[in-house]
């Protein structure tokens, strides 16, 4: 948990800042970085970390999101609405009837319905399905994007980490822009 505390979460915060100033440019509101912080471990560390820019300052997990993560072997660059977001059902209905909010994403594209498990699924299968499951399924959420291994991120610079995340985030724009759309109706 130390290495957890004094290593990772500073990078995490480093990497989130960054990406958050440059999100920020096209919204029209500003972007909060949540880090973390896996108050009620103290011992057993969690299996995956991350950081979450949402549009509320004191937390992320009711509204719709992204989120730059990592498991032990892969990282993930996720829009997210959580199991907990108020009127899920109604969210999710609006994805079920908006679908064609995915055709604009390529074939590397992930989604995945539980933030715990590392597995995603192509988005060439996500369908009615999968998504009346996060709809009538209490603790299910929706996660969509992409994944690194752990091989391809150490490949990369700094400069083209950051590029790669923001346009994965730029390309998930307008799913971020429906949700909250529906969420005011």
């Amino acid at each position: 948990m130390a290495a957890l505390k004094n290593t990772l979460q500073p990078k995490l915060r480093t990497i989130g800042d960054r990406i958050k100033n440059q999100l920020q440019e096209h919204l029209d509101t500003p972007l909060y970085l949540h880090v973390a912080k896996h108050q009620r471990r103290t011992v057993n560390p969690p299996i995956d970390s991350w950081f979450a820019l949402s549009t509320n300052k004191r937390g992320y997990k009711k509204h719709p999101h992204f989120e730059v993560g990592l498991f032990n072997d892969r990282l993930f660059i996720y829009f997210a609405l959580m199991h907990n977001v108020p009127d899920k059902a109604k969210l999710a209905q609006h994805l079920i009837d908006y679908q064609s909010v995915f055709d604009a994403l390529d074939s590397s594209y992930v989604y995945a319905l539980d933030h715990y498990d590392k597995e995603a699924y192509s988005l060439d299968t996500l369908n009615n399905q999968a998504l009346a499951y996060f709809r009538k399924t209490k603790k299910a959420d929706f996660l969509i994007g992409k994944q690194l291994t752990k091989q391809e991120t150490i490949r990369m610079t700094s400069s083209d980490f950051d590029r790669f995340v923001l346009d994965t985030f730029t390309a998930l724009l307008p799913l971020y822009f429906e949700t909250t759309l529906a969420q005011m109706k």
